[in-house]
C-alpha cells in the first residue's frame, strides 16, 4: 500500500468527528444555572464560597460541590471542585466562574465516550485523554477541543500511531504510515515524547 492509500485509510477511520460535539455539549449554555442577580453597581461584591448542592428539574441536571455567592445569598457560579450530572454528561472536576476550568473528568453517557484531562473554560486544553467507546484512545495535547501538539493514538485493534497533530488531524504522523505499525513490547510503558522518539529511531 503506498503512502497516499496510508494517509486516506489512517485519516477516514480516526474518529475525530466525536470531538466536533464536545464544545456543543460542554458549553454554558449546555450547563444552566440560575440566572445570575445583577448586583447594584453602588453594592460592594463580596464573594462567599461554599459547598453546595441544587437540582435544575428543566434541564434534568444535578450539581453538587462548589459555589460562590454573595454574602446576602443570592447565587453566582459554580467555583471550586463540584459534580455536574445531565441524561447526557457527568463531569467531576474543578470549576472557575461556572465553567469547567482545571482538570476533570468528562464521560459522555449516551456514546460511551471519555475524556480525563485538563480544561481551560469550558474545553478541552493541555494534556488529556480521550477514550472512544471503540476501544480507540488519544493521549496527549490539546487545544480548543482538538487534538492538537505531540500525542500517541491507538486504534481499536491495539495499534500505535505517535506523532505531532494539528488542529484534529495527523499530517505529522505521515512519515510512519509506509512502515509497519509501531506497538510497544508486551508489559511495557511509555509517554508519547519517549514513543515518538521509539518511532523516529525506527524509521530512520
Amino acid at each position: 500500500m503506498n503512502c497516499n492509500l496510508c494517509v486516506l485509510f489512517f485519516l477516514t477511520c480516526f474518529p475525530f468527528s466525536c470531538v466536533s460535539k464536545i464544545r456543543r455539549l460542554c458549553s454554558c449554555s449546555s450547563l444552566t444555572m440560575p440566572a445570575k442577580k445583577k448586583a447594584d453597581k453602588k453594592e460592594e461584591q463580596v464573594f462567599v464560597d461554599e459547598v453546595s448542592s441544587y437540582i435544575h428539574e428543566q434541564h434534568q441536571a444535578r450539581y453538587s460541590g462548589g459555589v460562590r455567592r454573595l454574602t446576602d445569598g443570592s447565587f453566582r457560579c459554580r467555583q471550586g471542585r463540584g459534580t455536574y450530572v445531565t441524561p447526557h454528561i457527568r463531569y467531576e472536576g474543578e470549576w472557575h466562574e461556572d465553567e469547567m476550568h482545571g482538570t476533570g473528568v468528562l464521560n459522555f453517557l449516551t456514546t460511551g465516550d471519555s475524556y480525563n484531562g485538563h480544561f481551560v473554560r469550558g474545553v478541552f486544553e493541555g494534556h488529556g485523554t480521550y477514550v472512544w467507546s471503540s476501544g480507540a484512545t488519544y493521549d496527549g495535547a490539546w487545544r480548543m477541543n482538538r487534538m492538537h501538539g505531540l500525542g500517541t493514538y491507538t486504534d481499536a485493534s491495539g495499534k500505535v500511531w505517535c506523532g505531532r497533530f494539528y488542529n484534529g488531524t495527523g499530517p505529522g504522523l505521515t512519515p510512519f504510515l509506509t512502515r509497519a505499525p509501531f506497538s510497544l513490547p508486551p508489559g511495557k510503558t511509555a509517554s508519547p515524547k519517549q514513543l515518538l522518539s521509539e518511532v523516529v529511531e525506527q524509521a530512520v
